[in-house]
C-alpha cells in the first residue's frame, strides 16, 4: 500500500510545530496518513503551481490578502464538505 501524505504549506517556525503538535500528529496516528508542514507561501508560488499542474501543497493558509487575489483568479479548489459535520459545532467546554 503506498503512503498517504498531505503536505500543508503555513507560516512556519512555531506556528507549524504547534500545528504537527496538536493537529498533524494525531491526525496521522488515528489515520496512519503522514503531514508534511512546510512554510509561508507567496502568490506567485501558489500561481505558478496551478498555471503548471505541478501542485506541491494540498492546503494552504494564507493571509487574507494572498487569499482574495487566489479567488478572484480562480487558483483554488473548493473544498468537500459532504463528508464533515457541519450541522451540530463543537461546544467548547
Amino acid at each position: 500500500m503506498a503512503e498517504t501524505t498531505i503536505h500543508v504549506c503555513s507560516y512556519g517556525g512555531t506556528y507549524n510545530k504547534g500545528l504537527d503538535e496538536t493537529i498533524g500528529k494525531p491526525f496521522t496516528a488515528a489515520t496512519g496518513i503522514k503531514v508534511v508542514f512546510t512554510t509561508f507561501p507567496t502568490y506567485s508560488q501558489m500561481l505558478a503551481q496551478v498555471k503548471s499542474g505541478n501542485i506541491e501543497w494540498d492546503i494552504v493558509e494564507c493571509e487574507s490578502r494572498m487569499y482574495a487575489r487566489g479567488v478572484k483568479a480562480g487558483i483554488f479548489e473548493p473544498l468537500d464538505l459532504s463528508g464533515v459535520p457541519t450541522k451540530n459545532p463543537l461546544k467548547v467546554r
